[in-house]
């Protein structure tokens, strides 16, 4: 397994800060923060590198753009930035003594050799996601587009290059093009329209108006090639309908069932815009996130009563972090709410409604603990099973990330020398990926450490 240089600029110097420990920590609950946002886009940049004094602590951007730096001792440092597809930025920050510091937005530039652009339906204009798009047939770049349609290339070769793109039951498109002797390239909006004989269209909870996941959809009762699930966003294609009159049903798990006539034409491509779905009587649904970065919580569980011995009324969350219960009995009912490294939630709620709607619950770390994200470098999708190894001189702990790319390191024990706090050397590896190094304190007291998003780079990249 190789060490990913986490920068193209600086890609041994990091590694080497590993072995030594700067003057300027300081062990206490208080952090320096700030946001990455890249120049162009205004978007965030998660997964780019930020750390203190040439690698003395560091940290990644998480889904915000966010990052957090604990440890850091009152007085003048140099605060260092760069990612992955991103250039390398130094400035000068002051941490005051006694509180965290929110050091605002950092915006940074693409570096030369970057390739970006969107992918959009259409007919619609709404972002393509998870869509695939690659630079001659995919051997060295290859990638999918994210939840805003968005997709990058990075240390792409300055000769003419062909690139291609589609996403499922949409159209393949090709179109050539020259990076510049210098800087990025931002290729032009490209509209994909859906294949012919094809019907679309997204399933919304009609109380929360948010996407079902993993919904029915079918037309003429279904079968082979007739029927299908939506995705995380809601979303389903049905292709190959036959030239007629045609019934579109629809159903979720403790959802009313809906039935749509619909008119397919030959050789069209319907859409059948929004669906909403009715929960079914005497049912609770909501949210579950995160509370430090507002990211839904997978499998996280919720009940009713401590589930009661009725099925109905214990679930895990989805993907979405959406949960539905239902034949929820009038009147005051507990809601308990726990997920792996998240603590235990419970409170009352005075249930009098057929169909209640539930602020988003967030759910808080569990103390000392250290969480992140592991995520491809190149399609930014999660990595799961990839191992996590956190290590100092007193503890050796492993983790694995979940399917949604999540991990959690239980029981860190930090020193309690506030003038020699113990670095934790965190590594992250998967079987494809390169292996990312980074260095952070952790502050005890309870506290929960945010290390961002770890970016794990293909073996291929070159």
């Amino acid at each position: 397994m190789r060490l990913h240089a986490l920068s193209t600029l600086k890609p041994l110097a990091i590694f080497i800060w590993m072995t030594l420990l700067c003057p300027a920590l300081f062990a206490a609950p208080y952090y320096l923060t700030g946001q990455i946002l890249d120049v162009e886009w205004g978007a965030p940049v998660n997964g780019a590198t930020v750390q203190i004094d040439n690698g003395a602590v560091m940290a990644f951007a998480d889904n915000q753009g966010r990052f957090y730096l604990y440890g850091v001792a009152p007085t003048m440092h140099k605060l260092q930035t760069w990612g992955i597809a991103h250039e390398y930025a130094e400035r000068i920050v002051y941490m005051p003594d006694g509180k965290s510091y929110d050091v605002g937005p950092i915006y940074i530039k693409k570096i030369d050799g970057v390739v970006f652009g969107k992918l959009v339906d259409s007919i619609t204009g709404e972002p393509l996601v998870r869509a695939t798009v690659q630079i001659d047939g995919g051997k060295i770049w290859r990638t999918q587009t994210d939840q805003f349609g968005n997709y990058l290339f990075y240390n792409v070769d300055r000769v003419p290059h062909s690139l291609q793109c589609w996403g499922y039951a949409y159209t393949y498109f090709q179109k050539g093009f020259y990076l510049n002797p210098q800087g990025s390239l931002k290729i032009d909006d490209i509209s994909l329209s859906v294949i012919p004989n094809a019907v679309r269209g997204q399933v919304l909870n009609a109380v929360t108006k948010r996407p079902i996941v993993n919904a029915t959809v079918q037309y003429d009762g279904g079968g082979a090639g007739m029927e299908t699930k939506t995705n995380a966003d809601g979303r389903f294609v049905l292709c190959n309908i036959p030239a007629g009159y045609h019934q579109l049903q629809v159903w979720g798990l403790a959802y009313n069932f809906v039935g749509l006539n619909f008119h397919h034409a030959v050789n069209a491509a319907e859409i059948l815009g929004t669906i909403e779905l009715m929960p079914i009587g005497g049912s609770i649904s909501g949210r579950v996130v995160d509370a430090t970065n507002g990211l839904p919580v997978l499998n996280a569980t919720v009940q009713i009563n401590g589930g009661a011995g009725v099925d109905s009324w214990k679930t895990t969350t989805d993907s979405n972090g959406e949960y539905i219960l239902y034949n929820i009995s009038d009147g005051v009912q507990k809601i308990q709410t726990w997920g792996y490294g998240y603590r235990f939630q419970e409170y009352d709620f005075d249930f009098f409604s057929e169909n209640t709607n539930i602020n988003d619950i967030a759910l808080i770390p569990d103390p000392n603990t250290f969480t992140g994200r592991v995520l491809d470098a190149d399609t930014r999708l999660p990595i799961e099973k990839s191992l996590i190894i956190m290590s100092d001189n007193n503890q050796w702990v492993k983790s694995e990330s979940f399917s949604d790319g999540r991990f959690v390191v239980l029981n860190v024990r930090p020193e309690t020398d506030y003038n020699s706090p113990a670095a934790y050397d965190i590594t992250a590896e998967a079987l494809d990926n390169d292996l990312v190094y980074l260095r952070s304190i952790h502050p005890g007291e309870g506290q929960n450490v945010n290390l961002g998003d770890f970016l794990l780079p293909k073996w291929r990249r070159k």
